[in-house]
């Protein structure tokens, strides 16, 4: 990736033989939280926000290939974070009381965002004063697979953004089912329309949710769109800004989810469920009033079927 330097770096860097660096890191997870890190002994201020040394684990990274090519070669990098499990308070992910690596675990790390920016300060310096010269991005791109994983240390694959001309082309397949995500441009229902607000009643589990509003209260509703396959977003509570997708609505006041949410529920505890769809001709036409969107392909006879 091409570096922007800003002139007050450069020209610092060139007239320094020795300097102090430290690598800023910003991990910018499923739920829209972002985890501020750096390998500085202190915490550094920069860009509004806070980088800490060791709140949210110590994170390192390995060695960034960089080349000036006509190659769209993607890159890689390796990340890891490590905890103490004996340090108290414990490392906990932010704004919850579950440890770090459970949700590691639980694959809310999966494709976070990663930005990795570099500062440098001459050595006697004031690292606020390095920081105001600007800093180099050193790398952007995804976490793509866990390599390894134990109870105090984790380590990531990164790969930069190049690594999504990989995807395979075309994008759209033969098929009966609808191509189409409910929702989606191609979908071009708002799913604003087919929502629900709702909270967590009493009894409800991180898989099974009791819901304080019946399902059936929705004004969509019509008997053949439903909630299940589905999702639900937390707008409170420890999950909040996560979603979990719905297995099954039980009954007009009790969903069943596909997995458990990584953190507990409790009463009260609100989020807003979005209807699901079959991706079926007969979802689409009685159920939604989409058949002119409709993406699958129903009426072309299966390849073992001659004709």
């Amino acid at each position: 990736m091409s570096k922007n330097v800003p002139t007050a770096l450069l020209d610092f860097l060139l007239s320094m033989n020795e300097y102090n660096r430290a690598d800023l890191f910003q991990i910018t997870l499923q739920n829209g939280q972002s985890i501020f890190s750096t390998t500085a002994e202190l915490p550094i201020v920069f860009g509004g926000n806070t980088y800490y040394p060791s709140r949210y684990g110590t994170w390192q990274r390995g060695s960034i290939q960089s080349e000036a090519s006509y190659s769209p070669k993607s890159n890689s990098m390796a990340l890891s974070v490590s905890v103490d499990p004996n340090f108290l308070p414990q490392i906990v992910y932010p704004g919850s009381q579950t440890p770090l690596m459970e949700t590691v675990a639980a694959g809310l790390f999966d494709a976070a965002k990663v930005t990795v920016a570099t500062v440098y300060w001459a050595i006697g310096e004031a690292p606020a004063v390095g920081v105001a010269r600007g800093s180099v991005v050193s790398f952007l791109g995804q976490i793509t697979k866990i390599s390894d994983l134990s109870r105090d240390k984790c380590d990531f694959e990164v790969a930069d953004m190049l690594f999504q001309l990989n995807l395979f082309t075309p994008p759209n397949l033969i098929q009966s089912a609808c191509r189409h995500q409910l929702f989606d441009g191609g979908c071009t229902l708002l799913k604003t329309n087919f929502q629900l607000t709702n909270s967590a009643a009493s009894g409800s589990t991180a898989l099974q949710i009791n819901l304080s509003v019946g399902a059936n209260t929705a004004s969509w509703w019509n008997g053949v769109i439903t909630f299940t396959q589905g999702y639900v977003t937390f707008t409170s509570g420890q999950n909040a800004g996560l979603s979990g997708y719905i297995k099954n609505l039980n009954s007009n006041t009790q969903i069943l989810l596909s997995a458990p949410m990584p953190f507990p529920i409790a009463v009260g505890d609100t989020f807003t469920m979005y209807a699901g769809c079959r991706k079926d001709l007969v979802m689409c036409n009685s159920g939604f009033d989409n058949l002119i969107n409709f993406g699958g392909t129903p009426y072309v006879p299966n390849p073992e079927i001659g004709i």
